[in-house]
């Protein structure tokens, strides 16, 4: 006679992953109007939330009708249905599924926090339906490195909200069919690339937090797959977004730069390359323009010891070709001074960069832009950058771009004429900046 089955943790109950979907799309609607529109109690609706108890069918039918979900909660609660069965399972398995549960409802909810960038991209329901019955499942690793790959191409093209829904619902399938046999490190590899993209994405998106904790889990899954290369790529990716969101000091991101040279063992490949290029502009930065200098100095060694194969992928986030070596030189050029001469390093780098990038062509236009209003001419260099953000839908305003776009209104000297005042102030409204208050007569 079997044991009695282990009784698993309400904390750890898959019935919460229903609970975040309804949060999610319930967004900012209160839950009496959400009750109310699907004609269930408002009582139950915050019960279901919380996930003290699982939705019955009918009534969450309703409620994804009132929602828009498009059938996605009711696949949801079939997921759902599906995990909380584990839970009845008796015999020496019980502490496994219990395990397994919390895994899945982690699995899940980190997903959906992922896809919370953008309410309207809900998975699509036959992915669901997979993960649920496990007929998909194929854990053929070619088929999977393909898919990475596919991302990284699709990554400065597609628009980050559709990018992001896509690469998490990778991200949680992988997770699902990932073998612990085999060739464990080229699947590590896999998972710490596309964990990289979605960290990548979701800070290009502006999601600072979310974006760190998949920093983390690409970094331990890179370091898992014991390529230096891919370790050293994963740290020094993590540390550019760093001085985007200019949230540590750019000492810090100095050192963090140096454990990515560390990482790469002397190897000449991307992940040292873009380490490189985080000395460069972090010391443009500081004033340090003879440490710039040689920073990019060595980042032109580098290159030419780098691999054809990833010096010549203009498409993917992988590679590292001479448009991105040259945007470091723009960069460092705009905002360090007196390295070379900016608006020649600027233009080379637009004329490098593939016309399909276009945030990075957005972003240089902005350093041209910054380059402009520091010579003196205000206004002009306020249409300049108008035009770049303009250029792109506000979808693809990336966390990037938003530095530069911000970094334009930062060099108008306080002694701008009346002119270059109001232009600003337009500027301002394009990027939906609060407005300073105006100081009394």
């Amino acid at each position: 006679m079997g044991r009695t089955p282990k009784r698993v943790d309400p904390s750890l109950s898959p019935v919460h992953c229903l609970g975040a979907g309804l949060r999610l799309l319930r967004g900012n609607r209160s839950l009496e109007d959400v009750a109310a529109a699907a004609r269930v109690d408002y009582s139950n609706l915050s019960r279901w939330e919380r996930g003290d108890r699982l939705a019955p069918p009918e009534p969450l039918a309703d409620i994804d009708r009132a929602l828009g979900a498009g059938g996605f909660l009711i696949e949801l609660r079939n997921l759902v249905h599906s995990f909380g069965q584990m839970t009845e399972v008796s015999g020496e398995t019980d502490i496994w599924h219990a395990e397994d549960v919390d895994r899945v409802r982690r699995q899940i909810l980190a997903s959906l926090t992922a896809l919370g960038a953008s309410a309207t991209m809900l998975p699509p329901l036959e992915t669901l339906r997979n993960f649920i019955d496990g007929r998909n499942g194929s854990a053929r690793l070619q088929d999977w490195e393909e898919i990475v790959h596919e991302h990284a191409c699709a990554f400065d093209t597609v628009p980050l909200p559709q990018l992001i829904s896509d690469i998490a619902l990778d991200v949680l399938e992988l997770r699902r069919i990932m073998p612990t046999h085999g060739d464990s490190r080229r699947w590590h590899r896999v998972n710490a690339q596309l964990t990289f993209l979605l960290a990548h994405a979701l800070g290009s998106g502006g999601q600072a937090r979310e974006s760190r904790d998949w920093w983390l889990t690409a970094r331990h899954a890179a370091e898992q797959s014991e390529d230096p290369r891919l370790i050293a790529f994963a740290r020094a990716k993590a540390a550019v977004q760093g001085i985007y969101e200019q949230r540590l000091p750019l000492q810090v991101l100095l050192n963090r730069a140096e454990d990515a040279v560390d990482a790469a063992r002397g190897q000449p490949c991307a992940g040292l390359a873009v380490a490189i290029a985080i000395q460069a502009q972090a010391r443009a930065m500081l004033g340090d323009s003879e440490g710039a200098r040689q920073a990019l100095h060595e980042q032109d060694r580098v290159f030419k010891l780098i691999p054809k194969d990833v010096t010549d992928d203009t498409t993917s986030a992988f590679g590292w070709p001479e448009s991105r070596l040259l945007h470091t030189r723009s960069f460092a050029a705009t905002y360090g001074g007196g390295l070379t001469n900016a608006a020649q390093a600027q233009q080379e780098a637009l004329d490098a960069c593939p016309p399909a990038a276009a945030r990075t062509r957005a972003q240089i236009g902005l350093h041209m832009a910054v380059t402009e209003v520091r010579h003196g001419d205000v206004v002009t260099g306020l249409d300049m950058a108008r035009t770049a953000v303009a250029s792109l839908p506000a979808h693809d305003q990336t966390t990037f771009v938003r530095y530069n776009a911000e970094a334009v209104l930062k060099a108008i000297p306080p002694s701008a004429p009346a002119s270059a005042r109001s232009a600003a102030l337009d500027y301002k409204q394009l990027l939906e900046l609060p407005q300073a208050p105006e100081q009394e007569a």
